[in-house]
């Protein structure tokens, strides 16, 4: 994306974009002021980009991608980065990231299609720090006065250890980070050729 990094690993670029992607219209669903009214304010925008790596060692995101539609809030990420300077080949997939207006998990649709996305692309990529497993990630900002919106954190899953991970940022901008879930896929014979099973971690 023109303006926004590169970085020097995924984690930079992966809280960099946490903002990033929050910032945009209508990406945190606000509630109205008013205790007598209970819809949201805005119509809620799902903001879509991949956060890969360059054969110069870098992190870069791609593009946002988002639905056309006024009426559609989810966005549809493309498979692949278009990046001039490189050779499509050259370039590795780390994360899938969006945000959540409303703060929600990662829902079986997010889950499915980094599946989908790592048969395309691999578990993990090589790259100049290591290996590394894709991952999708979920930002969410508990901003609801219409005000800025900040990161407080994102949801995020990777297909090869099957983890689904909370990260929270505190008011002094401390990182935390707990397991929420455990996901298990099996295989059926109708498509997507594999069934979800989300099990909930004791709280």
């Amino acid at each position: 994306m023109p303006g926004f990094g590169p970085f020097p690993t995924h984690s930079d670029a992966l809280l960099a974009a946490c903002p990033k992607l929050l910032s945009f219209d209508n990406a945190v669903a606000t509630r109205p002021q008013s205790p007598h009214l209970s819809r949201y304010r805005n119509v809620p925008k799902e903001y879509c980009a991949w956060i890969y790596s360059t054969p110069q060692g870098q992190y870069e995101m791609s593009l946002v991608a988002m639905s056309s539609s006024q009426n559609v809030t989810r966005c549809r990420l493309p498979d692949h980065v278009l990046d001039h300077r490189f050779t499509p080949e050259s370039l590795g997939y780390v994360f899938a990231i969006h945000n959540h207006p409303l703060g929600s998990e990662l829902s079986e649709q997010d889950i499915g299609f980094i599946v989908e996305e790592a048969r395309i692309h691999g578990l993990t990529v090589h790259t100049h720090e290591k290996e590394i497993d894709l991952g999708i990630a979920a930002f969410f900002s508990r901003s609801q006065n219409g005000g800025p919106p900040g990161c407080d954190g994102f949801y995020l899953y990777y297909p090869r250890t099957g983890e689904l991970l909370k990260w929270t940022q505190s008011d002094q901008h401390d990182w935390s980070k707990r397991t929420y879930g455990r996901v298990t896929l099996s295989e059926k014979s109708t498509p997507p050729g594999f069934e979800i099973t989300i099990e909930k971690a004791e709280e």
